[in-house]
C-alpha cells in the first residue's frame, strides 16, 4: 500500500489519498491524518508521502505522529516528509528576499485556507525525528524555503 497524506492537495493515482479537507473527492478518505490506526494497519505501507502536512500538526505532538507514520511502514518501506523550513523563511526575510507579508503566510498560513498552521519545523528537527524512530536518512533537498526529508525502514 502507498499513502499519499495532504491536507488540501491533489490525490495520487495508485495511492490512498487521506485528507482531512476531502470533501465528496472519491480518490481521497476525509481522515484526521494525525493517526492512522483506523486507515492502516502496522507494517502494511511500502511508502508514505506527507510533503506539506507537518505544519499543520501541532508542535508538541509531531513525534507521537510520526512515530505512528514510521510503525505503518514495512521493512524497507520508505517515507518522505516536508514542509517549510523555519529557518529559511527567517533567513529569507532576514536578507529581505521575502516580505514581511511572505512571511506571515509561511509562519500563519493563507487566511483564506480553512485549516490553520500550527508549528514551524527545521530540516535537522525532521532528521532527528525520523533517526529517533530507528529510520535511514536516505535523501535531504532543500528548495528554498520547502524542505524534503526521505528515509526508509530498516527493521
Amino acid at each position: 500500500m502507498r499513502v499519499n497524506i495532504t491536507c488540501g492537495g491533489h490525490a495520487l493515482t495508485g495511492y490512498v489519498n487521506i485528507d482531512p479537507l476531502a470533501k465528496d473527492e472519491p480518490n481521497k478518505i476525509a481522515a484526521d491524518f494525525g493517526n492512522l490506526d483506523n486507515l492502516i494497519h502496522d507494517s502494511e505501507a511500502v511508502e508514505i508521502l506527507a510533503t506539506e502536512v507537518l505544519q499543520y500538526i501541532p508542535f508538541d505532538t509531531i513525534p507521537k505522529v510520526l512515530e505512528n507514520w514510521v510503525k505503518k511502514l514495512r521493512i524497507n518501506g520508505k517515507i518522505s516528509v516536508g514542509g517549510y523550513d523555519i529557518t529559511e523563511a527567517c533567513k529569507s526575510y532576514a536578507n529581505q528576499a521575502c516580505s514581511l507579508e511572505d512571511l506571515n503566510v509561511l509562519l500563519y498560513g493563507d487566511p483564506s485556507t480553512p485549516i490553520a498552521i500550527s508549528s514551524a519545523i527545521s530540516m535537522p528537527y525532521i532528521k532527528t525525528m525520523l533517526q529517533r524512530f530507528g529510520l535511514k536518512i536516505l535523501k535531504q533537498r532543500k528548495n528554498g524555503y520547502h524542505i524534503l526529508v526521505e528515509a526508509e525502514r530498516q527493521e
